[in-house]
């Protein structure tokens, strides 16, 4: 997944980061030790939250990683009429989550992305996926049970 968007981007030096789902923020960790500015990490469960805080002070990147205790959907609802635009966006959320929540969650925040950013999608391969508009697909792959979906 890194080697694409380093492929797409050159490198992440000084991207904004977004995971929508973050968990204890594992891709979002991986982007900025890979040179991401900063990055907004989007976790409701309080538990996950925590674990994520003390991943982010162990990284020594307490000034660059924002958590935000809330869905994913309340957070980019938060969000309308912001200026400030991600330029990669992960979405790996929990497999109950339903395609069309994701899909409408995708739509809410293709204005709040740059537009030579990239959305990343992670899903278990029998979910099926496939991008609403506006959003162009760019590739997909597939590893064993898992498929990750890119799009612009």
């Amino acid at each position: 997944m890194f080697s694409s968007l380093e492929s797409h981007f050159g490198s992440l030096n000084g991207l904004r980061i977004l995971d929508a789902y973050a968990g204890t923020g594992a891709l979002g960790l991986e982007a900025m030790s890979r040179g991401a500015a900063v990055a907004d990490f989007v976790e409701k469960d309080s538990k996950a939250s925590t674990t994520l805080l003390a991943n982010i002070k162990t990284l020594g990147a307490a000034n660059r990683g924002r958590v935000h205790r809330t869905t994913a959907a309340a957070f980019v609802r938060g969000r309308s009429g912001d200026q400030s635009l991600w330029d990669v966006v992960f979405l790996d959320p929990p497999y109950d989550v339903p395609t069309s929540e994701l899909s409408e969650l995708i739509v809410a925040l293709d204005p709040l992305v740059s537009p030579d950013g990239l959305f990343v999608v992670e899903r278990s391969a029998r979910s099926g996926f496939s991008w609403p508009d506006p959003v162009e697909p760019l590739r997909e792959k597939k590893y064993g049970e898992t498929q990750i979906w890119y799009g612009r």
